[in-house]
């Protein structure tokens, strides 16, 4: 453990992973200290925008500070307005129970890695013991209209309209900050860059009510150069639970970001030294059609999301399918892990007859409606059937080309992958 703990400030500003912080931080960062973090149980799983924040409570951790989660089971209940330009529609308490049990079970698995204890809490435990009078009066009455208005969250919605409800939301959670540093210890929050008003209010009536200083600090949002959000997909989010999105899935997500944007995610989204990180970029750097970059990328965040077992399953999927691995690798495959692949590339399901089928009527319909253009793509050797290339258009194809699972592996050019799928 490290004598100064206030170094995981400059830690996280190497990182690229602080967006604010309040004033005299480091200072109050030289003692150990309890640091929180929140999330609304408003999905039954986190996407990947959540890993910046989790990161950086892992790195307070192993700086000698104490993570705590905070569980909103109370504030969903209201929902937040922040980076929302429309109302949330309200969800039942029910469902908002469900999903807190599995994003529970979820963040401890994350911070499985964190080198100490995790303090676990409920916001409905307080929130919903307390009165109206009793907040209007002790919150309330120290946060002005003036001051939420200014709010980037509150702005934004001025001219679509917000509700009182969620109006209210920073109110909460700024009671939230209250209630753990008044009855837990805890002086500092943390999160993304669109929390810094919810997060500055919990520090406003901090200081109103009991005349003592809090701090936070938040991380950018993961966004793309174009300025979309890291995580949002043709297909939606990438979810952290491999029943949303596969672990193969989540695997080529990473192998295909940018070069660009692959720095700024290694030194955000991974613990591995910034020396290391360096090094693999200057590796990469000098060979980047190998994407060395991007597959560090890819193992850490997958090993860490899903485990070791998972990724190498999908990093095998991935070499056999993109890499030069053989056949006999793709067969070994288990059940589940073939299904990951089915469901993320294109898949057909066909009947192949007993006496066969001519290549260029098995692909037809399936790769392309064009019968002249398969044809010509077939000739000019840009179909593989299993590897293979084939260029003869009535080549038959038959019951002794699938492999096992039934299946039969096709690629045209040089990154579009196909799996038919025989059902006999």
């Amino acid at each position: 453990m490290k004598a100064d703990h206030s170094q995981v400030v400059a830690e996280l500003s190497e990182r690229q992973l602080i967006n604010d912080k309040t004033n005299q931080v480091e200072d109050h960062l030289k003692s150990p200290r309890k640091v929180y973090l929140g999330f609304d149980p408003t999905a039954p799983s986190l996407h990947v925008g959540s890993l910046a924040p989790l990161i950086m409570l892992i790195h307070f951790a192993r700086h000698g500070h104490t993570p705590v989660i905070v569980m909103g089971n109370g504030t969903a209940l209201i929902g937040d307005p922040s980076g929302k330009d429309k109302e949330r529609p309200l969800l039942p308490r029910e469902q908002i129970q469900e999903n807190a049990k599995h994003l529970n079970e979820q963040i401890r698995h994350l911070l499985r890695i964190a080198p100490s204890n995790i303090e676990f809490y409920n916001n409905s435990e307080w929130l919903e013991k307390l009165s109206l009078i009793e907040f209007l009066r002790d919150t309330g009455k120290h946060i002005t209209v003036n001051y939420m208005l200014a709010k980037e969250s509150v702005k934004k919605r001025l001219e679509k309209g917000i509700s009182y409800t969620e109006f209210t939301y920073m109110l909460l959670q700024g009671y939230d900050f209250w209630f753990l540093f008044k009855n837990h210890d805890v002086t500092v929050q943390v999160g993304g860059a669109d929390q810094w008003g919810n997060i500055t209010t919990g520090i406003e009536l901090i200081r109103r009510r009991e005349g003592k200083e809090a701090h936070g600090i938040t991380c950018p949002l993961l966004l793309r150069a174009d300025g979309t959000k890291f995580g949002k997909t043709e297909q939606g989010n990438i979810w952290l639970d491999p029943t949303k999105t596969s672990p193969f899935r989540f695997y080529q997500y990473w192998i295909n970001v940018s070069d660009s944007e692959v720095p700024m995610l290694l030194k955000r989204l991974t613990l591995l030294p910034l020396e290391e990180i360096n090094r693999i970029l200057q590796e990469h750097e000098s060979a980047p059609e190998k994407r060395i970059a991007q597959k560090t990328l890819a193992k850490e965040l997958t090993i860490w999301v899903h485990g070791q077992e998972e990724y190498e399953k999908v990093k095998l999927a991935s070499e056999i399918l993109f890499g030069k691995e053989n056949l006999k690798r793709l067969q070994e495959l288990p059940e589940q892990t073939l299904q990951q692949i089915i469901q993320e590339i294109p898949s057909f399901k066909v009947q192949i007859p007993d006496d066969g089928i001519p290549l260029l009527d098995l692909l037809t319909g399936r790769l392309s409606q064009s019968r002249s253009e398969l044809k010509r793509l077939i000739k000019s050797g840009s179909i593989k059937i299993n590897k293979k290339t084939i260029t003869d258009p009535k080549a038959l194809i038959t019951k002794e080309n699938l492999l096992s699972h039934n299946i039969i592996l096709i690629q045209k050019g040089k990154k579009d992958y196909y799996v038919l799928v025989n059902e006999s």
